[in-house]
């Protein structure tokens, strides 16, 4: 880990300004709600929601309700080498353990390896200008979410759920 140099960027708006986008979310997040709530109908017969699938349909509508943010994570690892990929695999490892046991959400690292040198150029850039672009997979998040991301975590922390190992 000597010489490496790590930059970990939360990049965060709100999810205001773009009505066709907005209205194309809430109307996925509506019908993933509706889908989720409804009988399931299968060849053999049909089965009712379960009270996993009516929690995450109450998880969608609460954060279609109110106020989302759009959410990037980022992480440059600078001078590991051959360790690059294991560097990134642990720092991500730090976003990876919380998880909802409620709607089955988590974090998935997404790694990046551009093959030419002026596409690296562009990402440290991206990342010097703390700019939303093509270097990231946003997601939305609620205000207690992004405040949780955000926070420094202490292991005292009520609102802090683990992953199951």
């Amino acid at each position: 880990m000597r010489g490496t140099q790590v930059v970990i960027q939360i990049l965060f708006q709100p999810a205001v300004g773009k009505p066709l986008r907005g209205k194309y979310w809430n109307h996925r997040a509506y019908q993933r709600i509706g889908f989720l709530g409804k009988e399931k109908e299968k060849l053999w017969g049909s089965r009712p929601a379960t009270p996993r699938e009516k929690r995450q349909a109450d998880a969608i509508e609460d954060k279609a309700g109110n106020n989302r943010f759009h959410t990037s994570i980022r992480f440059a690892v600078i001078g590991a080498g051959e360790h690059t990929k294991s560097r990134v695999k642990e720092l991500s490892g730090a976003f990876n353990v919380y998880e909802n046991p409620d709607t089955g959400q988590y974090f998935n690292t997404t790694t990046v390896q551009p093959l030419r040198e002026h596409r690296l150029v562009d990402f440290a850039n991206s990342i010097a200008d703390r700019q939303f672009d093509n270097w990231n997979l946003p997601f939305q998040t609620t205000v207690e979410e992004l405040a949780a991301l955000t926070a420094v975590p202490s292991t005292t922390q009520e609102n802090i759920q683990y992953a199951s190992s």
